[in-house]
């Protein structure tokens, strides 16, 4: 029966925070405590199926990932108005909350079964995805509340040294995780700096901060072996630049 249980946490969990999510949208008074127990369900989900099975350590290097996410996306809840954008960030919500306890179920009970590093993947695709999130936040929070500007590169700086952190490879040493670690809050700063002085939409700002932090983790993909090709490295940075300058080009600016 508990066998039964923890293995059904991937998908109550993902229910749950659907429901909760619908709840928020229906009451802007109860921010944010629907979102605040999904959270710590998912803590107590993620604690109960890596009982005894995994070391601390390397539960909350490959969970932490999946709780920034979740925190960003909540941090986003303030500013989303349409029904149709509300859809979406519920579903976005839910998804990355049940595919994260569904990896992490297949890793410590079915390993035959479990995507080689997917949840290492999924973690790297997460930091992005948090970036944005957390870009829309807080520029909605400098513009419509008047929070202190000086707090959006402060907590920008702050996620972008933990995406490199958490997403290092245990394959790299100290110093060559500390050194990626520092250029993450560099590039997390000048995120931050650009979605206050760029006249352009949030939703822009937030497109622009997600690129600067995932390209450079994409390039740290080049450090390690077994080296992607040169004519996928061509492929990629020309993708990279062609689609950072088209998101600069075509946006609208104030």
């Amino acid at each position: 029966m508990i066998f039964l249980l923890v293995r059904g946490l991937p998908w109550i969990i993902g229910i749950a925070a659907f429901l909760a999510c619908q709840w928020q949208w229906t009451d802007a008074r109860i921010y944010p405590w629907p979102l605040v127990v999904v959270l710590g369900a998912f803590c107590v989900a993620t604690s109960l199926i890596a009982y005894r099975r995994l070391p601390l350590e390397e539960l909350v290097s490959k969970m932490a990932p999946a709780v920034i996410a979740l925190v960003s996306m909540g941090f986003a809840f303030l500013l989303v108005e349409s029904p149709g954008s509300r859809l979406a960030l519920s579903i976005i919500f839910a998804g990355s909350a049940g595919v994260s306890l569904e990896m992490l179920w297949l890793l410590v009970f079915d390993p035959a079964r479990y995507p080689v590093h997917g949840l290492s993947r999924l973690n790297i695709a997460y930091m992005p995805l948090s970036v944005f999130f957390t870009s829309l936040g807080l520029t909605g929070l400098v513009y419509f509340l008047r929070v202190p500007e000086w707090v959006a590169p402060l907590v920008m700086s702050l996620l972008g040294a933990a995406s490199f952190f958490l997403t290092s490879p245990h394959t790299h040493s100290k110093a060559h995780r500390l050194r990626w670690t520092a250029l993450g809050a560099a590039i997390g700063f000048q995120a931050g700096i650009l979605a206050i002085v760029l006249p352009v939409s949030i939703i822009v700002q937030g497109a622009l901060s997600a690129m600067l932090i995932a390209i450079p983790l994409r390039i740290r993909r080049y450090a390690s072996d077994p080296v992607p090709k040169r004519v996928t490295a061509w492929t990629e940075g020309v993708s990279a630049g062609l689609l950072f300058l088209t998101v600069l080009l075509v946006s609208r600016w104030a």
